[in-house]
């Protein structure tokens, strides 16, 4: 982009353009975010002449979180704006001069939606009705429904109605929508309704696990250190040859991480592992820590330049809580495993704490300077203005410190965590003559995908805790 009215050259600042895309013919957006990622600016691109203008501004310290609800309404000269500034993510409807679209910046109209829950997605805009259509999570956090609200404001009104979670899609034209809704307990099942939610076909219905008898987990909430209301599901076995005096090890299965939310009542985050762990006899315990997301700005921004320290105190504030409640937990068989950043939080509690056994870390990063910047520098700053933060967060510099039973896993063709991460923590645990168990899986991505691989794994994990966490 050329400069704007105002002189200022873009090409010559350090800056990120996380999306853009066309206003109409000749007139282009894009979205340019500072290194610090801790304000966001609108230009209108006017791509005969190259000329752009700032058309908003937004700001938040000490990170900003981008959201994909950008819509243009162009036969109203408007477009909507997601933002998390009055603390939850929310839309705002802004006015632009469509006949001099690069001449002011664009006018705030009104807040479109408000309250203590997240809008998780905007779906469709219904232009001469002046309606929107979005994803959220209004009635429980743990829920993700559609509603339709005025552009005008007012109330929402919801057309999903049963519980759990609905991902959708809309018709090109806007009179019907494809509906794959799951819970905790019920596999997905896809079904076409009308735009109203009304006259809803099943298109199809996973396969019944009704003779599985699945044992729904408790729905469990604790307090972190400063009063914070965490979400928790507990599987809690009811016999199984792991049990021992009438008491049950207890697995952690945190995921700790931005964006994530491990208790949501959808399928995907459902695990028959986790019933199989159950059966077999331990109790899995899953806890959104602060810093995760569908929570709010103020949940999200305490990990900043602290990755890990927070996230292991609230997961060990779950723990003593979970204890106290529920006593046929036993507090000398603990164990722990994650995939991704959840892999991170392994091997940081067991190289920061010794409450944990037995762990497995799938895919860990060990080092945030090894993983994508612009995730890293939103929560932790740039490394060289941030050296002290970044040793400390990484598990990598502590290993010399790991207590219990390691078993590390990583794909060799790992496309988001690269394997340097465990290669370089394997170093680390031999320089300190710290012994565990190393699994590579060849060619395989982040996922550890096909079922063959999957079930060594699986069965690989189990057996793990099985030996590590029996009474002894």
């Amino acid at each position: 982009m050329g400069a704007s009215p105002n002189g200022s050259n873009l090409s010559k600042k350090r800056i990120l353009i996380p999306r853009f895309g066309w206003i109409a013919q000749d007139l282009a957006y894009a979205m340019v975010l500072n290194r610090a990622q801790t304000q966001l600016d609108l230009y209108f691109i006017d791509t005969r002449s190259g000329r752009s203008t700032k058309v908003l501004s937004e700001k938040s310290e000490p990170f900003l979180e981008l959201t994909d609800g950008f819509q243009v309404l162009t036969g109203l000269a408007q477009f909507i704006w997601p933002s998390w500034r009055d603390g939850h993510t929310h839309l705002y409807l802004y006015r632009y001069n469509q006949n001099q679209p690069l001449s002011s910046s664009a006018e705030l109209v009104r807040q479109i939606t408000s309250g203590d829950w997240e809008v998780n997605s905007v779906e469709k805009v219904d232009e001469p009705k002046g309606l929107v259509y979005l994803v959220a999570n209004k009635d429980d956090d743990r829920q993700y429904q559609l509603y339709s609200v005025p552009l005008s404001g007012g109330p929402l009104t919801r057309i999903t109605k049963a519980p759990g979670d609905h991902a959708l899609k809309f018709s090109p034209g806007g009179e019907y929508f494809v509906d794959n809704h799951s819970s905790m307990m019920s596999p997905p099942v896809v079904s076409l309704c009308k735009i109203d939610g009304s006259d809803c076909r099943e298109l199809f219905q996973s396969r019944s696990l009704e003779s599985l008898k699945l044992v729904p987990p408790k729905l469990v909430d604790f307090k972190a250190e400063d009063g914070t209301l965490m979400r928790g599901v507990l599987y809690l076995p009811a016999q199984g040859p792991m049990a021992a005096n009438g008491k049950f090890p207890v697995i952690l299965n945190p995921y700790g991480g931005p964006h994530g939310q491990v208790t949501a009542d959808t399928w995907d985050l459902t695990s028959l592992f986790d019933h199989l762990l159950a059966r077999r006899g331990f109790a899995i315990l899953k806890v959104d820590n602060r810093g995760m997301g569908n929570r709010g700005r103020k949940f999200a921004e305490p990990v900043y330049k602290r990755l890990g320290e927070l996230e292991l105190r609230d997961q060990l504030a779950a723990l003593d809580q979970a204890l106290k409640q529920f006593p046929q937990l036993d507090s000398n068989r603990v164990g722990i495993w994650g995939w991704s950043y959840g892999g991170f939080m392994t091997l940081y509690s067991m190289t920061h704490s010794d409450v944990f056994k037995a762990g497995v870390a799938v895919s860990p990063v060990t080092d945030w300077r090894f993983y994508d910047s612009t995730y890293t520098e939103r929560y932790m700053g740039m490394p060289q203005d941030n050296e002290e933060a970044y040793r400390k967060s990484a598990p990598l510099t502590s290993a010399a410190n790991l207590k219990g039973k390691l078993l590390l896993v990583h794909g060799t063709g790992d496309d988001n965590v690269h394997m340097q991460n465990s290669i370089q923590m394997t170093q680390g645990f031999i320089t300190a003559g710290k012994q565990f168990r190393l699994m590579l899986y060849p060619r395989k991505t982040h996922s550890i995908s096909g079922a063959e691989t999957k079930f060594h794994l699986y069965e690989m994990i189990q057996q793990h805790f099985e030996d590590e966490l029996r009474a002894k």
